[in-house]
């Protein structure tokens, strides 16, 4: 998929595209022949799997404590049991 989207993202480049948001971008490539329907499914794919391995769970702070913290402040977490 890496040499689909250096090809894409040169289309976009040295294009005078309209499209903001990633998925016109796509349609506008598609459109414009700089991308087949394939290569399209392909970089959906690979933005997908991109912003999965990319996204951060959420923690509380409590959460991100070490344990001796824990232990010598004693904290009592039983009020954000889900």
């Amino acid at each position: 998929a890496e040499p689909v989207e250096r090809k894409f993202l040169k289309a976009l480049k040295n294009s005078d595209i309209e499209a903001v948001d990633f998925a016109s971008q796509l349609d506008e490539g598609v459109r414009e022949g700089w991308i087949t329907a394939d290569e399209r499914k392909q970089l959906e794919e690979l933005r997908e799997m991109t912003l999965d391995a990319i996204t951060v769970d959420d923690f509380e702070a409590w959460e991100l404590r070490s344990a001796a913290y824990e232990r010598q402040h004693g904290a009592d977490h039983s009020r954000y049991a889900a």
